[in-house]
């Protein structure tokens, strides 16, 4: 009698607890899914976690997320993953940085967006008017370093100096480099930006 009495007990018990596991099963499954707009916003984070990442890893971890990037690219060639990789060669600070190369990629995304999300569309065109506005002001740096070069040589071989107009372009070529440096933190900037305001909407659901 007593071992029947147990036996009730014990499946009176794990009746008790299935009944518990079911109640709590059904409070998981019933809590909402992410909306459609936390979802883009949780794909636009990782997208600038990436970036930093790169910028901030030491350097065998660089190379390590560069080269997945690159297979995941190869392998399963998807607009995200297409995308991430864009966005490794437009990231300063890691050896495989590639300006020239990441701008051509985020042209051909921007000019075929498909599967992307609007946050991701965003992203893409800040980052394409920034690194062109860049170019811009390399490209003027250049022009003027080759400005400079030629007055020294002229200076060199007359042996008069016309110190007024090494002097002219030696200004002009800081005013770029600090106009270019402006651009970099503003790209910077534009970034941090995006970020914020991610962390901002998503806590706010």
């Amino acid at each position: 009698m007593f071992k029947v009495g147990l036996s009730l007990l014990i499946v009176s018990m794990l009746l008790s607890d299935c009944s518990l596991m079911s109640r709590f099963n059904s409070q998981k499954m019933e809590e909402p899914p992410l909306t459609m707009h936390q979802q883009e916003l949780e794909r636009l984070n990782s997208h600038l976690a990436l970036m930093r990442e790169l910028m901030t890893y030491d350097y065998r971890e660089q190379e390590l997320l560069f080269g997945k990037l690159q297979e995941e690219s190869t392998t399963l060639s998807t607009p995200d993953s297409t995308l991430r990789l864009a966005l490794a060669f437009v990231t300063d600070g890691h050896p495989n940085t590639d300006i020239g190369r990441g701008y051509t990629e985020l042209n051909a995304i921007a000019e075929n967006p498909l599967g992307l999300s609007e946050p991701e569309i965003n992203l893409v065109q800040i980052l394409l008017e920034n690194i062109e506005a860049i170019m811009i002001v390399e490209a003027q740096n250049a022009e003027l370093t080759g400005v400079m070069s030629e007055t020294q040589q002229k200076i060199n071989r007359t042996g008069r100096s016309n110190r007024q107009s090494l002097a002219r372009a030696n200004t002009k070529l800081i005013d770029a480099n600090l106009e270019n440096e402006t651009l970099r933190q503003q790209l910077q900037e534009a970034l941090d930006k995006l970020d914020a305001i991610k962390n901002i909407e998503v806590s706010s659901e």
